[in-house]
């Protein structure tokens, strides 16, 4: 009798474990974005890094990394699962915050388009979540809706 205790109170650990493990796989899935289709030269430079790396078709992307596409190149980032951004030719954006939770307890994404053109597919956010989108001179709040952003060289904006 004292062995089946044993044997059901390791098997609740373990099922207790591996739930919290999976919340916890889960929700640092929703705070990852991954590169999903690449047209050209795309590439990557992670907060910690110095250089530029190819960003191939699954490259993940998270806070603090930057993307870039080249002459005759586009790339599509899907972002936690949700929100599809867009990068046409010649395009740089700063992933400033992915989903990340502010002091005030909201989710915040916040992605800074430094030059060439973006679109965005944003799914529709509750009150506890933000989707920012800026440029030099320009900023926009996202909710529910598609937008294209276009940063001239003179970093006059279009939206």
């Amino acid at each position: 009798m004292r062995i089946i205790s044993k044997i059901t109170f390791l098997l609740y650990f373990i099922i207790f474990s591996s739930a919290i493990l999976l919340g916890i796989a889960i929700d640092e899935e929703k705070k990852k974005g991954v590169v999903t289709y690449v047209d050209g030269q795309v590439k990557r430079k992670a907060v910690d890094r110095e250089d530029w790396q190819n960003a191939p078709v699954n490259t993940e992307v998270v806070s603090g990394d930057k993307v870039r596409t080249y002459r005759k190149s586009r790339a599509e980032l899907d972002i936690a699962k949700l929100d599809i951004i867009r990068l046409a030719p010649r395009t740089i954006i700063d992933i400033l915050k992915l989903y990340e939770e502010t002091k005030e307890k909201k989710i915040k994404t916040a992605i800074h388009i430094e030059e060439g053109e973006l679109w965005a597919a944003v799914h529709e956010v509750d009150m506890e979540t933000e989707f920012d989108i800026s440029a030099p001179i320009a900023a926009a709040a996202i909710t529910g809706t598609v937008l294209r952003m276009h940063v001239n060289d003179d970093t006059t904006t279009q939206l």
